[in-house]
């Protein structure tokens, strides 16, 4: 069993789980709706378990299971119960810092094992704790301790726009894309066009230059599994 840790763990909520059950159905069919509520309470509780001042299950891989293994198990829900269980034990690994490696139909398949009784939650939290791999954390000093000189220049020189076809439209495609994360660049984008209107080229230089370098480290973090 894990103490508990102050701040963490972060659970699967029962609202959020009927988003999740509203969004698997929309995406795959079905019938909406609970069929019962209390088993659905039961399922979503059961990851939060604790005697004294531990919990029941150990943390991050036997919680996740218990979301899994007791919503699919309960079949609180009309229809889609394995694909619910299946959102709500990868929510709670992303909303924790875990990526689930095995996603799709190998996921979907790994799922029927403690349904039909191959495999039991333990056994399910061990087969999370193979198939998951830690997000980078998104403290910057550990970004930026991992940027190296040859690919940051690599990737600099080739975010650069060539005067029209492919690339130009990569580029806009990645400016974007930059635009929803970092709501500098409209400014910049802006002092760029005054600065090439009022023919002012060192401005022009320093403000292409901010934007391509904004947008560098945007694919450097993608690149190594920064998620925004």
């Amino acid at each position: 069993m894990t103490a508990f840790q102050i701040g963490r763990p972060r659970f699967v909520t029962k609202d959020e789980a009927l988003v999740f059950h509203a969004l698997a159905i929309d995406a795959h069919g079905g019938s909406y709706g609970v069929l019962n509520e209390g088993l659905l309470e039961s399922a979503i509780a059961m990851p939060m378990q604790s005697f004294g001042c531990e919990y029941a299950h150990d943390y991050p891989f036997e919680m996740a299971a218990a979301y899994a293994f007791h919503l699919a198990k309960n079949h609180a829900f009309h229809d889609g119960n394995k694909r619910i269980a299946l959102f709500c034990c990868d929510a709670f690994l992303r909303m924790n810092g875990w990526n689930l490696d095995s996603e799709g139909v190998k996921a979907a398949d790994a799922i029927l094992d403690p349904v039909e009784n191959r495999m039991d939650k333990t056994g399910f939290a061990q087969w999370l704790a193979t198939n998951c791999r830690a997000r980078p954390s998104m403290e910057l000093p550990d970004f930026f301790s991992q940027l190296r000189w040859e690919p940051f220049f690599q990737v600099f020189r080739s975010a650069r726009p060539d005067s029209g076809g492919i690339r130009q439209a990569e580029f806009q495609a990645s400016i974007e894309e930059l635009v929803h994360v970092c709501p500098l660049v409209p400014s910049l984008q802006e002092s760029n066009k005054n600065a090439t209107r009022d023919g002012d080229e060192s401005a022009r230089l320093t403000c292409s230059g901010a934007i391509l370098t904004l947008l560098t480290l945007h694919r450097l973090a993608e690149d190594m599994g920064y998620e925004w």
